[in-house]
């Protein structure tokens, strides 16, 4: 019940949250790990008002000039909504499944 948004853009699901992959390597006492932070629907809902706040604060900075860092954000927000409504579609299937059951056929 969740979806992984791995650095590549690619979603799967997974229970009940989102696992975002970082493309860098945490190195800890010589050892490498990778580094991945688990968000909730909430969580997720909550970080895609975080970066359309930034991207109104930004066009009122007069950041919009700058074709780079806005074609990145909204890279982002188009990869934080995707996962945004494939968590909640994932969440709504689930309670459905609770609710009534699996649907057979």
């Amino acid at each position: 019940m969740g979806v992984t948004a791995h650095a590549s853009g690619r979603l799967e699901t997974l229970g009940g949250f989102v696992r975002v992959a970082a493309a860098k390597v945490l190195q800890v006492c010589g050892a490498q790990a990778d580094v991945v932070v688990v968000m909730s629907v909430y969580d997720m809902r909550e970080q895609l008002g975080r970066l359309e706040a930034e991207r109104l604060a930004a066009m009122d900075a007069g950041l919009d000039a700058n074709a780079a860092y806005m074609r990145e954000l909204g890279d982002e927000l188009t990869a934080t909504r995707a996962a945004y409504v494939g968590l909640a579609v994932t969440a709504i299937a689930s309670l459905r499944g609770e609710l009534f059951g699996a649907q057979l056929g």
